[in-house]
């Protein structure tokens, strides 16, 4: 019953299990509970398998109740309503801006933490999402940047610290303050995010 994929959806689950059978009996299960669209379906480092769903709310709610039954052991896992747009479009090329005032990076041992603090990063305070790398090539971690005023930035790196540190998963976060043109152009360059089909290292 896997719904046609959607710009954004209005909620995303995550389930990263420990052990890649189960996790494929997992997302068959979610896919047969409810309508959702399968952001990511695949093994993830360091043998584990990632999956991410997203649709309405009550559907990817179900989705991922019935998914948590069948996935057995979890690294990390997550229930997100009303996520918030710029953190969907920043798993996805596109344009991204020129000059930039501050960039901020938030590093996570787990795709759930990652989401989860830059979805609140976004909704607190005023800054963009601009890159979202999940797992691939960096042995199962993740990590967020965002751009905005250095204040803003700021305050958005507390937040998602602190919404990371709920999932045990937190590693760190960077602050680059005017940052020169050129760090910052090979950073929006990069092709980053589990939606773009990044290959698995």
């Amino acid at each position: 019953m896997t719904a046609p994929g959607v710009d954004i959806p209005e909620a995303l689950a995550v389930l990263e299990c420990e052990s890649i059978h189960r996790g494929l009996e997992a997302i068959d299960g979610m896919a047969k509970e409810a309508r959702i669209s399968i952001l990511a379906a695949e093994p993830m480092p360091p043998g584990r398998f990632l999956i991410v769903v997203g649709g309405a709310v009550a559907e990817v709610d179900s989705s991922y109740r019935r998914g948590c039954d069948l996935a057995g052991p979890l690294h990390d896992r997550l229930f997100l309503p009303e996520v918030a747009a710029g953190v969907v479009e920043a798993l996805r090329p596109g344009p991204r801006p020129g000059p930039v005032d501050s960039l901020g990076l938030i590093e996570t041992w787990s795709v759930s933490g990652c989401l989860d603090g830059s979805d609140r990063a976004v909704k607190g305070a005023a800054v963009r999402c601009l890159q979202l790398h999940a797992a691939r090539g960096i042995a199962g971690k993740a990590f967020a940047v965002f751009e905005g005023r250095q204040d803003m930035v700021e305050a958005a790196l507390e937040l998602a610290s602190s919404q990371a540190r709920v999932h045990g998963r937190f590693l760190g976060v960077t602050l680059l303050a005017r940052p020169e043109a050129a760090v910052v152009e090979r950073v929006l360059a990069a092709r980053w995010g589990f939606l773009e089909g990044s290959e698995i290292l």
